[in-house]
């Protein structure tokens, strides 16, 4: 591979012993660290999240892997702003309370069944299936994957479009979104206010070279 990459006219042998070597140790190390990650959550395999969370919590590797997107890894708890984490958490404690209710409500509604002896026949009980796990659960995402994976098929931009592209395409609009609603937030406060108004996203646009750069050709209404 050394060779056919043509880094240099000539490859000695020890550099690919020394490559290999340190190629050897790194993975070592990132399956080390992705088993005791999924050993923690109860896991027996180790999958793309587990590896994801063992890269971002070791310096070392997260150095190495700063700028590597890795396929359903989705986003560390860390990177995830605490505004939409709570509201997450709050619309799925309230749809739990909800189907509790509904539960306890049909309980009650039931009518006292009659004993009849003449029948003999016992019907069997409904099998339980179990329920989906929606994908912005398992990628670890406050955003919905799969409304943004309906408005990829939908604009039609590819013939076909993968759910890893979904997922990867809503992390990085959850953490622009972030990055926005921090920004704006410390604008807001800088003028003493509590409420960021569109002149506060404005500024932090326009000050922040990268948001710059992207939403250079955006004009923000009320911004000012």
């Amino acid at each position: 591979s050394l060779r056919k990459g043509r880094y240099a006219k000539r490859v000695s042998t020890p550099a690919a012993v020394f490559l290999t070597a340190v190629l050897q140790y790194a993975t070592t190390e990132l399956l080390e660290l992705s088993q005791t990650t999924a050993a923690q959550k109860g896991r027996c395999t180790i999958k793309p999240r587990h590896i994801c969370v063992a890269v971002r919590e070791d310096p070392d590797l997260n150095e190495l892997l700063q700028k590597v997107t890795i396929a359903g890894g989705g986003v560390v708890d860390k990177k995830i702003h605490p505004a939409i984490a709570e509201n997450a958490k709050y619309k799925h404690k309230s749809k739990s309370k909800k189907s509790a209710d509904g539960k306890k409500k049909k309980k009650g509604s039931k009518k006292p069944k009659k004993d009849n002896k003449k029948k003999t026949f016992t019907t069997m009980a409904p099998s339980k299936k179990a329920t989906p796990v929606p994908l912005s659960k398992k990628a670890n995402l406050a955003f919905p994957v799969a409304r943004v994976g309906s408005s990829l098929r939908k604009g039609r931009y590819a013939k076909r479009v993968s759910t890893p592209a979904a997922v990867f395409l809503t992390a990085v609009l959850q953490y622009a979104t972030t990055e926005l609603l921090e920004l704006s937030q410390t604008t807001a406060a800088q003028k003493g206010r509590c409420t960021i108004k569109p002149r506060h996203i404005c500024v932090a646009v326009r000050e922040d070279p990268d948001l710059n750069e992207l939403l250079q050709k955006v004009t923000i209404a009320g911004g000012g």
